[in-house]
C-alpha cells in the first residue's frame, strides 16, 4: 500500500477548505477501504494542513468461522478469511456477526426469553442489532487485557469464551486453566 493510494481515498483535494470535512468520518471511510491497517487518525492542523496517522495491522489471533478461519488484530479486527487456520493463538467464541476483513469482531446477544408474546414483540421491535449486542467481546478484551498484564498472553495458545460462565485458556499448549467467570480475575 502506498501513501498515494491512502490519500486518494482521503478524497481531500489541493487547496480544498479544510473544514468542509470531518476527520472521524475520513478515518472510519479509510479503515473500511484498507481493512489491513489498524489505526487510523485523519487530524486537521491549523491553518491549512490534513494528517493522517496510520498503524499497520498484524495478525495476531486466529478463530474458526462459518466457511473457514479468521485472522484476528490485537484489537479484534478481522483481517483476514480464508480456508487454512493461520498459526497463531486461537479463540473460540462461536459464529461472529461477520467475516468481512475491516470489520471488529462482534456477536449478537441471543434472543430473550420472554414470558409472553407482549414481552417478546416489545423487546425485538424497533430494537438494532447493535443494541443486542452480546459481551462477549467485552468480556474476550477484559481477559486478553489481563493475561498480557501478568506476562502471559505471549504463550496463551487457546482462548475459549463461547459462554462468559466458563472461561478458560491453554498455556504453553499443555496447561489448561478454568476461569470460570471474570469475577476476581485479579486472583
Amino acid at each position: 500500500m502506498k501513501i498515494r493510494e491512502i490519500l486518494d481515498a482521503l478524497g481531500v483535494q489541493l487547496e480544498e477548505n479544510i473544514f468542509s470535512f470531518d476527520p472521524a468520518a475520513k478515518a472510519a471511510a479509510l479503515e473500511k477501504t484498507f481493512p489491513l491497517l489498524e489505526h487510523i487518525e485523519v487530524e486537521r492542523v491549523y491553518p491549512s494542513t490534513v494528517v493522517v496517522r496510520v498503524t499497520p495491522a498484524t495478525p495476531a489471533y486466529a478463530m474458526e468461522a462459518p466457511g473457514g478461519w479468521i485472522s484476528l488484530s490485537a484489537d479484534l479486527k478481522i483481517l483476514s478469511a480464508g480456508t487454512e487456520q493461520p498459526e497463531l493463538p486461537v479463540l473460540y467464541g462461536g459464529d461472529p456477526v461477520s467475516v468481512t476483513p475491516g470489520d471488529q469482531l462482534s456477536y449478537l446477544a441471543p434472543e430473550p426469553a420472554a414470558d409472553s408474546a407482549a414481552g417478546a414483540a416489545a423487546s425485538s421491535e424497533g430494537e438494532p442489532a447493535a443494541a443486542r449486542e452480546d459481551g462477549k467481546v467485552q468480556t474476550l478484551e477484559t481477559l486478553l487485557d489481563a493475561l498480557e498484564a501478568r506476562g502471559l498472553l505471549a504463550e496463551v495458545t487457546r482462548v475459549e469464551f463461547a459462554d462468559v460462565e466458563q472461561l478458560a485458556f491453554l498455556y504453553q499448549d499443555r496447561i489448561s486453566v478454568l476461569l470460570g467467570t471474570l469475577n476476581e480475575l485479579d486472583y
